[in-house]
């Protein structure tokens, strides 16, 4: 079994998203790390998160860390990420306030 230590903040919304999608992997060992709250003992340098390590070897930081999840996840049918290329396009403005039902 393969096995992935991911290191987030609770506060880094991207990091976030990152762990949501790395949770629906199957067939993973998962470790996690919240580095606001949590104490990491390692040689690794924790600048960047989030960080992936695969399998205590490889690390992967920021967007490496996503591309590896596609990656991991191709056999997985949404391949979808915090790092989506999709454009968002507000709605348009028309000046109206909307109305407030109280």
């Amino acid at each position: 079994m393969v096995n992935l230590f991911v290191v987030y903040h609770t506060e880094c919304l991207p990091s976030v998203r990152f762990l949501n999608e790395v949770k629906k992997l199957k067939n993973y060992e998962l470790e996690v790390a919240d580095i606001s709250v949590d104490k990491i003992e390692t040689n690794i340098s924790i600048d960047v998160v989030p960080t992936m390590i695969l399998n205590n070897k490889q690390v992967y930081k920021g967007k490496e860390a996503f591309d590896k999840l596609i990656e991991l996840s191709s056999n997985v049918n949404s391949k979808k990420t915090a790092y989506s290329k999709e454009p968002f396009i507000p709605p348009p403005d028309d000046g109206k306030a909307n109305p407030v039902v109280l």
